[in-house]
């Protein structure tokens, strides 16, 4: 029998109560493995509409593959995925037609379920910033968000795996070694992404039956990766997104020194995240106070050529497009002094603020604004 060992294998840790939003090229939803996996499934056409009258289906069978990874169910020659209790919200949004509009449209419909885990096993090429509003709503709505850097090798990199936002994952075999496919994004020496590095070599299920023993590349390394962010998101379910990123990387296994270009960290160790989740402390999610914080703290720690004066703090929000950018800033500024600056980008609904207090409290509780990021 198969079986996706590398994983925890506590009673309580295998996925129960843990929603992932799975984008890809679909799922096969007649296979044994996803009988009570899968909670609902969209398909968006080649213009990134959503079109419910096409049924459950997977059009390349990649989206099988990693969807059994994760939380496939156990069958007669299959010990199952790595979270094997977690629910699949699963959108085709790859493959063919505007690809950049359907992973838009269906990391939208992620903002609208109660997911806890998006898995992107895609991604475009090099940088392009256009999923990252979106991105850093689901981030500020306490979603991790785990994407794939690409297999263009050292150096070579996809969006939005390169984003600071996500969790960005590349692959390693089983000694902890990066894999000379699995991609990198460098800064001046320093290895920015990805954050860790996943296994890349476990066995699945095929579209139509069968199993799937190739390697599955850093698609299938960052399926694992939020495997077993599920298994620790049911074993320690107050534990937040950021807790669960943390404990990961904290934990993973260091490279050899000339490998540190490779990854920030390296390969996760699953049991050992396990038991660092269980000792940090439950943070209240919706705490302005705290949230605010967070605000002030990455203000001071980020190198600005423009400085806010004092009490005012810089961060990033994010509004539902009702009215231009500039309208909405303009009806819900509370008073003439409290904003010292703003940048805002009208095509994506999103602005850079350094403002007072009050002003981040008063849009924290407007129901219009999506999300509120610290800058990064």
């Amino acid at each position: 029998m198969f079986n996706n060992s590398p994983g925890l294998t506590e009673g309580n840790s295998q996925g129960y109560g843990v929603f992932i939003g799975h984008l890809d090229s679909g799922i096969d939803p007649l296979h044994q493995a996803f009988k009570g996996a899968l909670q609902s499934y969209r398909f968006y056409d080649h213009k990134g509409i959503y079109d419910p009258m096409v049924e459950a289906h997977d059009a390349t069978g990649h989206g099988t593959v990693m969807g059994g990874l994760m939380a496939g169910r156990p069958t007669a020659d299959w010990a199952g995925g790595l979270a094997p209790e977690a629910k699949l919200l699963v959108a085709t949004a790859i493959e063919s037609g505007h690809h950049i509009a359907r992973i838009l449209s269906a990391l939208l419909w992620m903002l609208e379920e109660p997911v806890r885990i998006v898995n992107l096993s895609i991604g475009i090429p090099g940088w392009n910033p256009v999923f990252r509003p979106v991105i850093q709503a689901l981030r500020q709505k306490g979603v991790l968000v785990v994407a794939s850097i690409g297999n263009g090798g050292a150096g070579h990199f996809h969006s939005p795996g390169a984003y600071p936002e996500v969790l960005s994952v590349g692959a390693a075999g089983e000694s902890g070694k990066a894999l000379p496919f699995s991609g990198s994004k460098n800064e001046s020496f320093s290895c920015e992404k990805p954050d860790v590095l996943g296994l890349s070599s476990l066995p699945s299920v095929r579209r139509g039956g069968g199993m799937f023993e190739q390697n599955t590349g850093t698609s299938g390394a960052t399926a694992y990766v939020s495997g077993v962010a599920a298994q620790l998101m049911s074993l320690a379910p107050e534990a937040t997104a950021c807790q669960i990123a943390y404990a990961l990387k904290t934990t993973a296994l260091p490279l050899i020194p000339n490998q540190k270009h490779r990854s920030q960290t390296g390969l996760i160790q699953p049991a050992a995240a396990a038991e660092l989740v269980k000792t940090l402390p439950v943070i209240e999610r919706n705490n302005f106070n705290q949230v605010f914080e967070i605000f002030r703290d990455a203000g001071l720690q980020h190198q600005m050529k423009y400085l806010p004066p004092e009490h005012y703090v810089p961060a990033i929000f994010y509004v539902r497009a009702n009215d231009s950018l500039h309208d909405f800033l303009h009806k819900t500024i509370i008073q003439e002094d409290a904003i010292s600056y703003s940048f805002l980008h009208e095509k994506y609904n999103y602005a850079f603020v350094t403002a007072m207090k009050k002003q981040w409290e008063s849009w924290w509780e407007n129901e219009d604004v999506i999300m509120i990021s610290p800058i990064v």
